[in-house]
């Protein structure tokens, strides 16, 4: 008898053992199971290219650095981001050149956005230009600069002419982060006046 518990004993906690993982999973189709990709910025997938997390980041109303990554998806050909476009602003000139399958950073072309439109808490609408012809339309986040941004509002104006400097490298200072001010609400009026 006592042979007989203890091996309905076990088979019992064998049962537990195996079935513990499924009762704990989320079930079907939970969000556990899809890609979820959380970033910052905009990414958008189009036919030859892939851009990634691109966000505009503003110190100042009125102008902003273009941040995010450009992927080529074509296997043959070099592709060149040649412009960017939006209602309203202006972009300095800058170009990536994307070897088949290769990438670049937008802020390594140090595009200044500018214009009215930028601003903090603003959704821009762009369209980034190739030089094959194709056009990828974006809607773009404007970020403060402060917290993880703080120090990346840092592509030279439209206006400047920068000449590189002989031998300079840049700096590999850390840059202390500014924190990011907490918006006040709004009163709703004073007491005793009527809305």
């Amino acid at each position: 008898m006592l042979a007989r518990s203890r091996h309905t004993l076990r088979l019992a906690a064998i049962g537990v053992l195996v079935s513990a993982p499924l009762l704990a999973s989320c079930g079907f189709d939970e969000a556990t199971n899809r890609i979820n990709q959380i970033t910052a910025g905009t990414t958008v997938h189009a036919d030859e290219v892939t851009l990634s997390n691109v966000v505009i980041v503003s110190e100042e109303e009125g102008s902003g650095t273009l941040h995010g990554l450009v992927a080529s998806r074509n296997a043959d050909d070099v592709i060149t981001l040649t412009g960017v476009e939006g209602e309203g602003v202006t972009a300095t000139d800058g170009e990536i050149e994307l070897e088949p399958y290769g990438r670049g950073q937008l802020e390594e072309a140090g595009l200044r956005i500018d214009g009215e439109p930028v601003a903090p808490g603003r959704v821009l609408p762009m369209t980034f230009v190739f030089d094959d012809g194709s056009e990828v339309p974006v809607d773009v986040f404007v970020k403060r600069a402060c917290g993880q941004y703080t120090g990346l509002d840092d592509a030279p104006s439209a206006d400047l002419e920068i000449a590189p400097s002989a031998g300079a490298e840049p700096a590999d200072e850390a840059v202390e982060q500014v924190p990011c001010p907490v918006d006040e609400p709004e009163p709703h009026g004073e007491e005793g006046e009527e809305e």
